[in-house]
Protein backbone atom coordinates (compact mmCIF):
# COMPACT_ATOMS: atom_id res chain seq x y z
CA UNK A 1 0.00 0.00 0.00
CA UNK A 2 1.51 3.60 -1.21
CA UNK A 3 2.10 6.25 1.52
CA UNK A 4 -0.92 8.96 1.71
CA UNK A 5 0.16 12.40 -0.25
CA UNK A 6 1.06 15.13 2.10
CA UNK A 7 -1.01 17.64 3.20
CA UNK A 8 -0.54 20.78 1.50
CA UNK A 9 0.09 23.64 3.79
CA UNK A 10 -1.39 27.09 2.70
CA UNK A 11 1.65 30.00 2.99
CA UNK A 12 1.09 33.82 2.48
CA UNK A 13 2.10 35.53 -0.68
CA UNK A 14 3.12 38.46 1.25
CA UNK A 15 7.22 39.24 1.35
CA UNK A 16 8.05 38.84 5.39
CA UNK A 17 9.55 41.97 5.00
CA UNK A 18 6.16 43.82 4.61
CA UNK A 19 4.73 42.21 7.79
CA UNK A 20 4.04 44.08 11.23
CA UNK A 21 7.22 43.92 13.33
CA UNK A 22 7.60 40.58 15.57
CA UNK A 23 5.20 38.63 13.01
CA UNK A 24 8.30 38.44 10.32
CA UNK A 25 10.09 35.79 13.26
CA UNK A 26 7.13 34.09 14.27
CA UNK A 27 5.73 33.01 11.17
CA UNK A 28 9.53 31.97 10.02
CA UNK A 29 9.88 29.87 12.99
CA UNK A 30 6.36 28.41 12.32
CA UNK A 31 7.47 27.15 9.09
CA UNK A 32 11.09 25.89 9.62
CA UNK A 33 9.52 23.87 12.37
CA UNK A 34 6.28 22.75 10.45
CA UNK A 35 7.51 22.24 6.55
CA UNK A 36 11.00 21.25 7.94
CA UNK A 37 12.69 23.91 5.98
CA UNK A 38 15.79 25.70 6.08
CA UNK A 39 16.40 30.02 6.49
CA UNK A 40 17.92 29.44 3.44
CA UNK A 41 14.97 27.97 1.41
CA UNK A 42 12.81 30.13 3.00
CA UNK A 43 14.52 32.74 1.71
CA UNK A 44 14.45 31.16 -1.76
CA UNK A 45 10.10 30.85 -1.40
CA UNK A 46 9.89 34.33 -0.24
CA UNK A 47 11.70 35.82 -3.35
CA UNK A 48 10.20 33.18 -5.87
CA UNK A 49 6.49 34.52 -4.32
CA UNK A 50 7.46 37.96 -4.43
CA UNK A 51 8.37 37.65 -8.16
CA UNK A 52 4.89 35.81 -8.48
CA UNK A 53 3.43 39.19 -6.52
CA UNK A 54 5.15 41.34 -8.64
CA UNK A 55 4.43 39.55 -12.17
CA UNK A 56 1.70 36.59 -11.44
CA UNK A 57 2.15 34.86 -14.72
CA UNK A 58 1.35 30.88 -15.07
CA UNK A 59 5.64 30.92 -15.58
CA UNK A 60 5.95 32.61 -11.54
CA UNK A 61 3.39 30.50 -10.88
CA UNK A 62 4.50 26.70 -12.08
CA UNK A 63 7.92 28.22 -10.98
CA UNK A 64 6.73 27.85 -7.24
CA UNK A 65 4.63 24.72 -7.60
CA UNK A 66 7.51 22.81 -8.99
CA UNK A 67 10.32 24.26 -6.38
CA UNK A 68 8.10 23.74 -3.60
CA UNK A 69 5.12 20.90 -4.37
CA UNK A 70 4.37 20.72 -1.03
CA UNK A 71 3.19 24.36 -0.43
CA UNK A 72 0.15 26.22 -1.19
CA UNK A 73 -0.07 29.77 -1.50
CA UNK A 74 -3.26 32.25 -2.08
CA UNK A 75 -2.62 32.82 -5.52
CA UNK A 76 -5.56 36.26 -5.87
CA UNK A 77 -4.17 39.02 -7.88
CA UNK A 78 -7.39 41.40 -7.51
CA UNK A 79 -8.07 44.03 -5.06
CA UNK A 80 -9.76 42.15 -2.19
CA UNK A 81 -12.61 44.68 -2.10
CA UNK A 82 -13.36 44.37 -5.54
CA UNK A 83 -17.08 43.65 -4.30
CA UNK A 84 -17.68 47.80 -4.02
CA UNK A 85 -16.62 47.60 -7.70
CA UNK A 86 -20.09 45.83 -8.39
CA UNK A 87 -22.11 49.43 -8.94
CA UNK A 88 -19.35 50.09 -11.23
CA UNK A 89 -21.38 47.30 -13.21
CA UNK A 90 -25.08 48.38 -12.28
CA UNK A 91 -25.00 49.48 -16.03
CA UNK A 92 -24.72 46.34 -17.27
CA UNK A 93 -27.71 44.91 -15.13
CA UNK A 94 -25.37 43.57 -12.05
CA UNK A 95 -28.09 44.96 -9.28
CA UNK A 96 -26.68 43.04 -5.97
CA UNK A 97 -26.22 45.09 -2.69
CA UNK A 98 -22.25 45.53 -2.21
CA UNK A 99 -23.06 44.88 1.69
CA UNK A 100 -23.56 41.03 1.18
CA UNK A 101 -20.31 40.52 -0.05
CA UNK A 102 -18.49 41.85 2.31
CA UNK A 103 -17.43 38.72 3.20
CA UNK A 104 -17.25 36.16 -0.20
CA UNK A 105 -19.32 32.66 1.10
CA UNK A 106 -21.00 30.18 -0.54
CA UNK A 107 -23.94 32.26 -0.39
CA UNK A 108 -22.91 35.56 -1.88
CA UNK A 109 -20.86 34.22 -4.71
CA UNK A 110 -24.00 31.71 -5.97
CA UNK A 111 -25.98 34.50 -5.77
CA UNK A 112 -23.60 36.67 -7.82
CA UNK A 113 -23.33 33.71 -10.22
CA UNK A 114 -27.57 33.36 -10.40
CA UNK A 115 -27.11 37.21 -11.18
CA UNK A 116 -24.75 36.76 -14.17
CA UNK A 117 -26.59 33.66 -15.36
CA UNK A 118 -29.82 35.72 -15.55
CA UNK A 119 -28.37 38.32 -17.21
CA UNK A 120 -26.33 36.33 -20.50
CA UNK A 121 -30.42 34.57 -20.50
CA UNK A 122 -31.31 38.29 -21.24
CA UNK A 123 -28.46 38.94 -23.41
CA UNK A 124 -28.86 35.85 -25.77
CA UNK A 125 -32.87 36.77 -26.39
CA UNK A 126 -31.99 40.57 -27.54
CA UNK A 127 -32.84 40.69 -31.00
CA UNK A 128 -30.10 40.98 -33.64
CA UNK A 129 -32.55 43.68 -36.02
CA UNK A 130 -34.76 46.29 -35.78
CA UNK A 131 -35.64 49.57 -34.21
CA UNK A 132 -32.39 50.27 -31.61
CA UNK A 133 -31.67 46.58 -31.44
CA UNK A 134 -27.87 47.68 -31.77
CA UNK A 135 -28.40 49.59 -28.18
CA UNK A 136 -29.65 47.11 -26.31
CA UNK A 137 -27.04 44.46 -27.11
CA UNK A 138 -24.44 47.11 -25.71
CA UNK A 139 -26.41 47.53 -22.81
CA UNK A 140 -26.37 44.01 -21.94
CA UNK A 141 -23.96 42.53 -19.63
CA UNK A 142 -20.24 41.77 -21.55
CA UNK A 143 -18.14 38.59 -21.98
CA UNK A 144 -14.99 40.70 -20.45
CA UNK A 145 -17.78 41.58 -17.37
CA UNK A 146 -18.64 37.83 -16.37
CA UNK A 147 -15.30 36.92 -17.00
CA UNK A 148 -14.13 39.38 -14.56
CA UNK A 149 -16.53 38.69 -11.89
CA UNK A 150 -15.51 34.84 -12.49
CA UNK A 151 -12.11 34.91 -11.43
CA UNK A 152 -12.60 37.62 -8.72
CA UNK A 153 -14.82 34.82 -7.19
CA UNK A 154 -12.95 32.07 -7.41
CA UNK A 155 -9.65 33.94 -5.78
CA UNK A 156 -12.23 34.84 -3.27
CA UNK A 157 -13.39 31.90 -2.59
CA UNK A 158 -9.96 30.50 -2.83
CA UNK A 159 -8.63 33.16 0.17
CA UNK A 160 -11.26 32.43 2.01
CA UNK A 161 -11.34 28.40 2.04
CA UNK A 162 -14.68 28.55 0.97
CA UNK A 163 -16.75 25.64 -1.06
CA UNK A 164 -17.97 26.43 -4.63
CA UNK A 165 -21.21 26.89 -4.76
CA UNK A 166 -23.26 24.24 -8.36
CA UNK A 167 -23.75 27.93 -10.20
CA UNK A 168 -20.50 28.66 -10.25
CA UNK A 169 -19.28 25.53 -11.77
CA UNK A 170 -22.36 26.07 -14.29
CA UNK A 171 -21.44 29.43 -15.29
CA UNK A 172 -17.61 28.94 -15.84
CA UNK A 173 -18.97 25.36 -17.65
CA UNK A 174 -21.32 28.19 -19.73
CA UNK A 175 -18.59 30.41 -20.72
CA UNK A 176 -15.53 28.27 -21.74
CA UNK A 177 -17.80 25.75 -23.33
CA UNK A 178 -21.11 25.33 -23.18
CA UNK A 179 -22.91 22.07 -22.13
CA UNK A 180 -22.68 20.26 -25.19
CA UNK A 181 -18.72 21.52 -26.07
CA UNK A 182 -17.37 19.86 -29.17
CA UNK A 183 -13.96 17.71 -27.81
CA UNK A 184 -16.56 15.67 -25.98
CA UNK A 185 -18.55 14.52 -29.21
CA UNK A 186 -15.35 13.54 -30.29
CA UNK A 187 -14.16 11.50 -27.50
CA UNK A 188 -18.04 9.72 -27.83
CA UNK A 189 -17.06 9.37 -31.79
CA UNK A 190 -13.67 8.13 -31.02
CA UNK A 191 -15.20 5.55 -27.99
CA UNK A 192 -17.95 4.17 -30.13
CA UNK A 193 -15.13 3.42 -33.24
CA UNK A 194 -13.11 1.73 -30.63
CA UNK A 195 -16.33 -0.40 -29.88
CA UNK A 196 -17.07 -0.81 -33.67
CA UNK A 197 -13.72 -2.54 -34.24
CA UNK A 198 -13.72 -4.43 -30.95
CA UNK A 199 -17.33 -5.77 -32.23
CA UNK A 200 -15.70 -6.68 -35.33
CA UNK A 201 -12.80 -8.24 -33.93
CA UNK A 202 -14.59 -10.43 -31.66
CA UNK A 203 -16.89 -11.47 -34.68
CA UNK A 204 -13.50 -12.27 -36.79
CA UNK A 205 -11.95 -14.81 -34.28
CA UNK A 206 -15.16 -16.52 -33.54
CA UNK A 207 -16.23 -16.85 -36.83
CA UNK A 208 -13.35 -15.92 -39.39
CA UNK A 209 -15.36 -14.25 -40.98
CA UNK A 210 -15.75 -9.82 -41.66
CA UNK A 211 -19.16 -8.31 -39.69
CA UNK A 212 -22.08 -7.12 -41.85
CA UNK A 213 -23.11 -3.91 -41.59
CA UNK A 214 -26.48 -5.33 -40.51
CA UNK A 215 -24.88 -7.19 -37.51
CA UNK A 216 -22.84 -4.17 -36.94
CA UNK A 217 -25.40 -1.72 -36.86
CA UNK A 218 -27.88 -3.01 -34.08
CA UNK A 219 -24.92 -3.71 -32.14
CA UNK A 220 -24.06 -0.36 -31.29
CA UNK A 221 -27.29 1.67 -32.16
CA UNK A 222 -25.91 3.36 -34.98
CA UNK A 223 -27.63 3.19 -38.32
CA UNK A 224 -26.58 1.77 -41.48
CA UNK A 225 -24.87 4.03 -43.39
CA UNK A 226 -22.82 4.95 -40.27
CA UNK A 227 -21.90 0.98 -39.78
CA UNK A 228 -20.87 0.78 -43.62
CA UNK A 229 -18.46 3.73 -43.25
CA UNK A 230 -16.72 2.20 -40.18
CA UNK A 231 -16.94 -0.91 -42.16
CA UNK A 232 -14.99 0.41 -45.37
CA UNK A 233 -12.94 2.88 -44.27
CA UNK A 234 -11.66 1.37 -40.78
CA UNK A 235 -10.40 4.73 -38.53
CA UNK A 236 -7.31 4.31 -36.20
CA UNK A 237 -9.80 3.98 -33.72
CA UNK A 238 -11.72 0.81 -35.32
CA UNK A 239 -8.80 -1.09 -36.35
CA UNK A 240 -7.13 -0.37 -32.60
CA UNK A 241 -10.43 -1.90 -31.38
CA UNK A 242 -10.12 -4.63 -33.91
CA UNK A 243 -6.69 -5.86 -32.48
CA UNK A 244 -8.32 -5.51 -28.67
CA UNK A 245 -11.37 -7.76 -30.03
CA UNK A 246 -9.00 -10.61 -31.63
CA UNK A 247 -6.36 -10.41 -29.05
CA UNK A 248 -8.19 -10.38 -25.46
CA UNK A 249 -10.07 -12.49 -23.13
CA UNK A 250 -13.31 -10.70 -24.79
CA UNK A 251 -12.97 -12.58 -27.78
CA UNK A 252 -13.42 -15.95 -26.53
CA UNK A 253 -17.10 -14.75 -24.72
CA UNK A 254 -19.94 -14.60 -27.21
CA UNK A 255 -20.80 -11.23 -29.03
CA UNK A 256 -24.26 -10.25 -27.68
CA UNK A 257 -26.21 -7.09 -27.26
CA UNK A 258 -26.27 -6.57 -24.01
CA UNK A 259 -22.79 -5.22 -24.62
CA UNK A 260 -24.30 -2.51 -26.95
CA UNK A 261 -22.86 0.46 -26.62
CA UNK A 262 -24.65 4.10 -26.86
CA UNK A 263 -23.91 7.54 -28.76
CA UNK A 264 -22.56 8.52 -25.47
CA UNK A 265 -19.95 5.73 -25.16
CA UNK A 266 -21.29 4.24 -22.47
CA UNK A 267 -20.36 0.64 -22.32
CA UNK A 268 -17.32 0.83 -23.78
CA UNK A 269 -14.79 -2.41 -22.21
CA UNK A 270 -11.73 -0.85 -20.96
CA UNK A 271 -8.73 -1.15 -22.70
CA UNK A 272 -5.59 -2.74 -21.30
Amino acid sequence: MGSKPRKRRRLPTEPFGSWPEGKDDKTRKALVEGLGWSEKRLEFFTSTVAAYRKRPTIESYMKIKEEFPEAEIEVGILDSSWFELLDYFADQGVNLRPSAFITPNEASMDALSLCLMRLMIARGSLPNSGPGYIDKRRRAISDSTINYLIVAMLEAMHAENEPIPGSLVVLVREQLCGSNPDLREAARSKAQLWMAGSFAGKYFYQSKKQISINQLAPLLGVGRSTAARWLAERPDEFRSGFKWGQDSEAARKPLTKKTRVTRTGEGCPTKN
